[in-house]
């Protein structure tokens, strides 16, 4: 082996030894970088906002009697009958509507959550059914004495308007208009009797 071949298989060897230093001592790894900030603490629920002890009134489960004005699937009007399912859920924080009623028009089935909105200061009705009124927002809700009244859209174009009134413990009143672009008209009247 020649010189220069030696020279350049000690040249690895050479640099290592370089390396661990004079104390014979490998480098010291870089530090380690900083943790990450721990993520901000999640706040509390705050609980159910006390404005929705006011609708209280809707808990329980229900026989439902129902009257239609005429329309298109009932022409002459009718009625119809089941049962309303009200339940305060998601943390007390809303009250979920389960409603199964049978008329003349057939099985009607829908289901809405109703809650206070306290930056808003009004209550909020979300509604969804098997008559195609699905993703129904109404926001503007106020319950003055005895009644809660809901305004909205009902898409495409139309308006709606529902009211929950407590006539006496045990029974409640409900009633529907809408407007179609000719002003508010009535399309169902209901009296809900506590089961």
């Amino acid at each position: 082996m020649t010189r220069m071949s030696t020279a350049i298989l000690l040249v690895p060897f050479l640099l290592a030894a370089c390396a661990i230093g004079d104390e014979g001592e490998a480098p010291k790894p870089a530090p380690a970088p900083a943790p990450a900030p721990a993520p901000a603490p999640v706040p509390a629920p705050s609980g159910p906002p006390p404005e929705l002890a006011q609708i209280d009134f809707l808990l329980g489960t229900w026989d439902v009697k129902e009257t239609h004005a005429a329309n298109e699937m009932a022409p002459q009007g009718g009625t119809g009958a089941g049962t309303i399912i009200v339940q305060k859920r998601i943390g007390n924080t809303a009250l979920v509507i389960t409603y199964r009623t049978k008329s003349a028009m057939g099985v009607f089935d829908g289901h809405g959550v109703l809650r206070y909105d306290p930056a808003a200061q009004t209550f909020c009705f979300w509604w969804f059914d098997s008559m195609d009124l699905a993703n129904v927002f109404v926001c503007g809700g106020t319950m003055e004495g005895d009644t809660l009244t809901l305004i909205g859209e009902i898409p495409p174009s139309s308006k709606g308007r529902v009211s929950f009134k407590r006539v006496e413990d045990g029974k409640v009143e409900f009633a529907m208009d809408i407007d179609a672009g000719e002003g508010f008209k009535r399309v169902m009247d209901a009296v809900y009797t506590r089961k």
